[in-house]
């Protein structure tokens, strides 16, 4: 028999909202830092730039805009986020929503690991792709959320397969499924299991694709140092340790699906926490991706070290400045006490 826990998870709710307030400020932080703090890395910004952008508004969606709630042990779930909550939306259109999202932000990642080696690959003239092929490649790319998103959306059921559903599933929660705001399920049908095992295996190529890209790039560098300027070496340096950076937080994204995808399949019992948690855990990549950049992206730490340096400044200058005014008022006082207390002892002479 299903055990599905109907109440609704206060905690989740608050971090969805406390992950999203944070990724929005040092999302926006580091696009304020890529627009006027990294000149020296050229037009390669403004693919970091696009990165940053994809994963802000993934994070809106997936934090403010949907705010999915799990219902396991069914693969179910609904959304309590504004489109919902103001707008009515239902909860699968939402999903498709997200799911569109995090691909345009995976391949916003990939796009940077091309540009990348490719501007690399020029200079040393080794493993150069054949323009047709990156333009297909980019074909691709664009058309692939589209995809991806008219696919899911064919997952969905009818309000009369839903409840259906439920009267012969679980009939004993019928009344909690109709007080729900809005749901969805989803049956292991051979669709459902070919959309899931393609983004998947998706997935998993991506991952190898982007490690061998990431050894090939450090390849190229070695040969790359003695062809080029020290300063333009350091400029592709530091590129490529973003990419690298946000490589391996990102990692966050395909780690959780995974889990979930096991967890379902082995029927883990008494596992909504879990699933709760990876949700929670999926959300938060984008605040860890930032975190990381600003720890280890060199433009970055130092564009920090020198905007604190110059608030110190401005703010021991203002602390100096009223300390002047401060000894000065004084001074005048005692001065004009001084001069009323001679008037008054020459008056008294007089």
């Amino acid at each position: 028999m299903l055990e599905i826990d109907f109440t609704e998870p206060r905690w989740l709710i608050n971090w969805y909202h406390f992950i999203g307030g944070l990724s929005m400020i040092l999302n926006s932080f580091g696009i304020y830092l890529l627009i006027y703090h990294t000149h020296k890395l050229g037009s390669f910004r403004y693919y970091l730039l696009a990165f940053l952008v994809s994963c802000t508004l993934a994070d809106i969606q997936t934090t403010y805009f949907c705010q999915f709630i799990p219902l396991y042990p069914m693969i179910a779930g609904y959304t309590v986020g504004v489109l919902s909550r103001y707008l009515g939306l239902q909860a699968h259109p939402s999903l498709a929503l997200t799911l569109t999202f995090t691909v345009i932000q995976i391949e916003s990642l990939l796009l940077c690991f091309e540009k990348k080696h490719q501007s690399i690959a020029e200079v040393t003239k080794t493993h150069i792709v054949p323009k047709p092929i990156r333009y297909i490649v980019y074909f691709v790319w664009l058309i692939t959320p589209f995809n991806v998103f008219f696919w899911f959306s064919t997952l969905a059921m009818s309000e009369e397969e839903k409840f259906d559903y439920i009267m012969s599933a679980a009939p004993q929660y019928l009344p909690n499924f109709m007080a729900l705001p809005n749901f969805n399920i989803y049956l292991k049908t051979t669709s459902f299991i070919l959309f899931f095992s393609v983004v998947l295996s998706s997935g998993i190529v991506l991952n190898i694709l982007m490690i061998t890209s990431a050894i090939d790039i450090f390849y190229l560098m070695a040969k790359l140092k003695s062809k080029i300027s020290p300063v333009t070496y350091q400029k592709h340096r530091e590129a490529v340790i973003s990419i690298m950076v946000q490589f391996g937080s990102s990692t966050i994204c395909f780690v959780p699906p995974l889990l979930m995808v096991v967890i379902v399949i082995a029927h883990v019992d008494q596992a909504q926490i879990l699933i709760e948690v990876v949700t929670a855990w999926f959300v938060s990549h984008s605040v860890v991706n930032m975190i990381s950049l600003l720890i280890f992206f060199p433009p970055y730490r130092s564009s920090v070290s020198t905007i604190f340096k110059r608030r110190k400044q401005i703010v021991t200058t203002f602390g100096f400045t009223c300390h002047y005014f401060c000894v000065m008022r004084k001074s005048c006082m005692v001065d004009c006490e001084e001069e009323g207390g001679n008037e008054k002892h020459g008056a008294l002479i007089n």
